[in-house]
């Protein structure tokens, strides 16, 4: 989630980046922007997830949606739907909140020479994400469609949530976000993430700041949760 936070959090995080030798995001930023990567977000061949829709379905949705979030489904057409997604969030949370506080991070890090690296990979995460299928997520947008209000809110509890560092709040949010199915998607994500940053820990004696999104992290199968089951791993809280 792209949200400002309050500037002594800034701050804190400005003073772990000055210390750590290296610093890893969910993905590796600067790959983001490479052609290979941001092919991997068209679709290929003549179909559009557009098609699932009836012509009056698609004519509904593109009002509905254009008039709610100023954005226009024909814009997304070749594009995986989950672009579309990400910017009906972002478009119903407040423009001075639209802030990358990973790309803060990355650029940071980047500027104090740190090592940079991502958990993830992009196609990795498509793949996960695939497999609700391109008929599920366009029936996803077709119900934000159908209750703006309804997203608008839950994406500002989430907001709210984020602002007041309620990470077990914003978890129970996520889960509901996104169609019907992210919270369990986000059980594959977890395992791996964990999975990496102990190989990570295990491996080097360098001081790392893993920084990867607030709904990642509670849970049975939150990534705190799984790295306290393994050896070696020692979670105290910090704040």
């Amino acid at each position: 989630m792209h949200l400002s936070v309050a500037i002594p959090r800034v701050q804190l995080l400005d003073s772990i980046i000055d210390i750590v030798d290296r610093v890893c995001l969910e993905l590796d930023l600067d790959m983001m922007a490479s052609p290979k990567v941001q092919s991997s977000f068209m679709i290929s061949g003549e179909a559009s997830w557009l098609d699932y829709f009836s012509s009056h379905q698609l004519s509904r949705i593109r009002r509905t949606l254009l008039r709610s979030f100023g954005l226009d489904v024909e814009d997304f057409c070749r594009l995986h739907p989950l672009v579309l997604l990400n910017q009906l969030s972002g478009s119903s949370i407040s423009q001075t909140e639209n802030y990358s506080i990973d790309q803060s991070i990355w650029n940071k890090a980047k500027t104090l020479n740190k090592q940079t690296s991502g958990l993830e990979k992009v196609e990795e995460q498509m793949a996960v994400l695939n497999t609700m299928g391109m008929n599920e997520m366009a029936k996803g947008i077709g119900s934000i469609a159908k209750n703006t209000s309804k997203f608008r809110k839950l994406n500002l509890k989430m907001s709210q949530a984020y602002r007041q560092e309620d990470v077990q709040r914003l978890y129970q949010l996520a889960k509901k976000s996104i169609a019907v199915r992210r919270g369990l998607l986000l059980k594959e994500r977890n395992f791996r993430m964990a999975e990496r940053i102990h190989q990570g820990v295990k491996s080097s004696d360098k001081a790392t700041l893993y920084a990867i999104g607030a709904g990642h992290l509670m849970g049975k199968n939150g990534v705190i949760n799984l790295l306290r089951k393994k050896a070696a791993v020692e979670i105290n809280p910090v704040l």
